[in-house]
């Protein structure tokens, strides 16, 4: 006696639900109508009430992210119904480990599957054949996402596109499925990557970017994921990239920002158009990676300009802002101080603190030497006027781009003016509006890029001007890209016992030398910075820098 006729036979009208699944790797008879079809045909001819149907459209059986599924799964707690139906096993799932779990949560509830086409009971050899058909299910599952894998890196070998949204700033070629760049965008990718090496910040280059007009694929305004997204994509500097991101976890979680291992990935250099040149693109990702660790906390109650720049030379570990109030009076002091000196017990560092108004004055006056010099101001007025060259070239390749999208829109506004005359349709209206204002936009655009356009330039005298100026608000720190002069000339700090070793980079031809320079001393008792030249080794060492001297702290200047 089957478990329906053990039902009737005790005077209970056997109740079910449905459950279909259509999915798209199975396009055949078995439709979401058909597999109803038969359901329904099936209970009619059993005597089974049918109360509800859920149907999941394209949706894989290997996973249970259903929504109708889950629905399902939910409401056999109500305890409303006997059974559900399906038309074959495979529609419930397509993995052994989610039919036995999801089978024992309906039995909790005292609810059976059955299925149309494949007959089970409670006899043992039903219970083997059932795992005889989930085996068959999940190896036809897993077989197909191997053929299918075969094509995709097949095609990726071509570098061709292989679905989903190509990055910003590219498009695909619709005939050859490949990469091209997509002028109306690399205009921004290009500005980003060119703003952070010149150390721009964030916020600045998004302010930029939208007062040019530029849009995410969304239509909004960028923010700074957007730009995180770009400037970590390597496929910007031409390198086609397949099968990066990891497989999903045994729970079906998904870190798409962790790599597969390298043997795994297809990267193909060349594959695809760059962008931005090798360089540059490596030359952001090490601002970047610097930049990550520099931010000092937003709620510290002092400025470190030097946090992320400034290590320990004994253990190595990065030095952060201390504040602490000594002697009788207890003055404030604000100084730097190794992580590793009130840690570890009795292996905690013993390097000494460094004061933090002395360090980052004496590093903000070099690093202004370095950049004000009179040497350099020849080659700024040329590269002054290269760049006003260069910006005329983009002016007009952007007014050009902004003129064929007014063209654009002024001719769908002219075929739904011509719709409405034709059929008085009101539906229409609502789309003009929204074309008129993009019109009106794009026409102050224009504008705002003629107007620039028609500026004149600076001659040598007002560049000259503007650089004293500049100079000027460095020294008293009111220059807003300060911090970012800081990032782009500050390699790196290292504090010993007896000297502080500064790292620059970035330093002009001209003005390299092969010695370093020393002064002293490091702490705060106001002497007067004295300079040693050619007492330190090549290899930014120092052979007994404090022998023979009273002042034991002394400031070791590299250029590299």
């Amino acid at each position: 006696m089957t478990i329906i006729e053990k039902l009737k036979s005790r005077g209970i009208i056997p109740k079910a639900v449905l459950y279909a699944r259509f999915s798209s790797d199975n396009q055949r008879e078995e439709s979401i109508d058909a597999q109803l079809r038969a359901m329904h045909e099936y209970c009619r001819r059993n005597g089974i009430v049918v109360i509800r149907e859920y149907c999941d459209r394209a949706r894989s059986a290997t996973t249970d992210e259903r929504p109708e599924f889950l629905a399902m799964i939910d409401d056999s707690k109500k305890c409303d119904h006997d059974f559900v139906v399906v038309h074959k096993l495979d529609r419930f799932t397509r993995n052994r480990y989610d039919s036995a779990y999801y089978k024992r949560e309906l039995k909790k509830n005292g609810i059976t599957l059955l299925s149309v086409l494949e007959y089970m009971d409670d006899s043992p050899e039903s219970i083997i054949l059932e795992s005889v058909l989930e085996g068959m299910n999940e190896y036809y599952s897993k077989n197909l996402s191997r053929e299918v894998m075969k094509g995709l890196l097949e095609s990726a070998r071509k570098c061709q596109a292989l679905g989903g949204r190509p990055p910003y700033g590219y498009k695909v070629n619709q005939a050859t499925r490949r990469y091209e760049i997509n002028e109306d965008e690399a205009g921004a990718v290009r500005l980003i990557y060119q703003r952070v090496c010149e150390g721009f910040g964030y916020s600045e280059i998004i302010t930029e970017l939208n007062n040019l007009g530029y849009k995410t694929r969304n239509n909004n305004p960028f923010g700074k994921n957007s730009l995180t997204e770009i400037l970590r994509n390597e496929k910007y500097k031409g390198i086609y990239i397949f099968n990066r991101a990891s497989s999903a976890a045994p729970d079906r979680t998904r870190n798409n920002h962790k790599d597969k291992p390298d043997d795994e990935i297809i990267r193909i250099p060349g594959g695809m158009p760059a962008l931005v040149d090798e360089i540059t693109f490596d030359r952001v990702t090490a601002l970047i990676k610097t930049r990550s660790r520099s931010s000092p906390h937003a709620r510290a109650k002092e400025n470190y300009m030097l946090v992320g720049k400034i290590f320990c030379g004994i253990c190595g570990a990065s030095y952060c802002g201390n504040r602490s109030h000594n002697g009788r009076n207890k003055r404030l002091l604000v100084t730097y101080r190794c992580t590793k000196s009130k840690t570890h017990g009795n292996l905690r560092c013993t390097n000494r603190d460094v004061n933090r108004n002395y360090l980052e004055s004496f590093v903000f006056n070099r690093i202004g030497e370095l950049i004000f010099s009179k040497d350099r101001i020849p080659k700024l007025i040329a590269a002054y006027h290269s760049q006003q060259n260069q910006n005329t070239v983009e002016t007009s390749s952007a007014q050009k781009r902004l003129y064929s999208k007014l063209e654009d829109v002024q001719k769908k506004i002219d075929n739904i003016v011509s719709v409405i005359t034709q059929t008085g349709s009101p539906s229409l209206l609502e789309s003009l509006e929204k074309l008129e204002e993009e019109k009106k936009s794009l026409t102050v655009q224009i504008s705002l890029e003629e107007s620039r356009n028609m500026k004149e330039r600076l001659d040598e005298i007002e560049i000259v001007a503007a650089y004293r100026r500049a100079q000027e608000l460095f020294e008293s720190g009111s220059l807003p890209q300060r911090k970012q002069l800081l990032n782009l000339y500050l390699k790196r700090i290292n504090v010993y016992p007896e000297y502080v070793q500064i790292h620059l980079h970035k330093i002009p031809s001209n003005l390299k030398n092969p010695s370093c320079e020393v002064a002293q001393p490091a702490d705060n008792s106001g002497s007067e910075l004295r300079f040693l030249i050619d007492n330190l080794q090549k290899e930014n060492s120092v052979s007994h820098p404090n022998k023979g001297r009273t002042r034991e702290n002394l400031v070791v200047v590299n250029h590299q």
